[in-house]
């Protein structure tokens, strides 16, 4: 059997709440528009960019583009 690596993209207009989690990372957890729940790993570092980004734009949308 061999090994695949899984890659998803979420997108989302909204933070999530995040919660501190180990290795210098924060959980997040979002639900998609089935109901299906994902659980994601970020680091620490990003995840301050993120909201300092999404605190520094009205119209901020993700880590996209809002049109």
């Amino acid at each position: 059997m061999t090994t695949a690596r899984a890659e998803i993209t979420l997108k989302f207009n909204e933070l999530p709440e995040a919660k501190p989690a180990a290795n210098k990372k924060v959980e997040i957890t979002l639900t998609d528009q089935n109901g299906i729940f994902f659980t994601a790993l970020i680091n620490a570092k990003s995840w301050r960019k993120a909201e300092a980004d999404a605190a520094a734009f009205s119209e901020w949308g993700g880590w996209g583009s809002k049109r």
